[in-house]
């Protein structure tokens, strides 16, 4: 008996069921590559964030202790009364609950601007748009622009800081409050820093606690 032989290659059929399943597997690579560059942002702007706070607590803990802002921004410009809260709220909006904007270190004097050159130092870390860098021009100019408003307005009691519109998305902010502890033996200095994204303080801030002695 005589048999017809099939003819060799593929059917329309199975060519465009091939195509579906080839099309929803390059999908979802491509979803699975976006989360993950996604993550990795993420990721790399948490640690930008945490290495933010900490250098607060470092700067902080290898100071004179005569030069932690207790009651007088350095110099005498800033007022520092919005630490001045009881009890403190380490969810209070900035500027408020015993939070204030992080300008306790000195201006330079020497540099390109009156905040300094010291990129770690001031309140605000611009990022760039390539990688997570830092754009220190931009933070330079933030920085000044922000410690100027925060001087000008906390005079009066309305010290925004990171509330401020000044600080963009692209900012990463740094607050702080700041107790003296004197039921202790030896005394000590009970600092909080706070570090947001922009103006979204409850946003995922980083927030770091530590213990220095006076």
């Amino acid at each position: 008996m005589n048999t017809k032989r099939r003819s060799s290659g593929f059917t329309l059929i199975e060519v465009l069921a091939a195509m579906a399943i080839l099309t929803v597997s390059v999908l979802g690579l491509t979803a699975g590559v976006l989360v993950a560059f996604s993550g990795n942002g993420r990721s790399s702007r948490r640690t930008q964030m945490v290495e933010f706070a900490q250098s607060r607590l470092d700067r902080l803990t290898a100071a004179t202790k005569v030069d932690i802002c207790t009651g007088t921004f350095q110099g005498g410009v800033v007022s520092c009364t919005k630490m001045n809260v009881t009890p403190f709220d380490p969810n209070a909006a900035p500027g408020t609950g015993g939070w204030m904007l992080d300008v306790l270190d000195r201006p330079a004097t020497t540099g390109t601007t009156a905040a300094g050159v010291d990129l770690m130092a001031g309140p605000v870390l611009v990022l760039g748009d390539v990688g997570g860098a830092i754009d220190e021009n931009a933070t330079l100019t933030a920085r000044a622009n922000l410690m100027t408003e925060w001087g000008t307005l906390s005079s009066g009691g309305a010290g925004l800081g990171c509330a401020s519109a000044l600080v963009a998305k692209n900012m990463l902010c740094r607050e702080l409050h700041i107790e003296f502890d004197s039921v202790t033996s030896p005394t000590y200095y009970h600092v909080w820093v706070r570090v947001s994204r922009g103006q979204s303080y409850t946003d995922g801030p980083v927030v770091l606690e530590g213990m220095i002695a006076k």
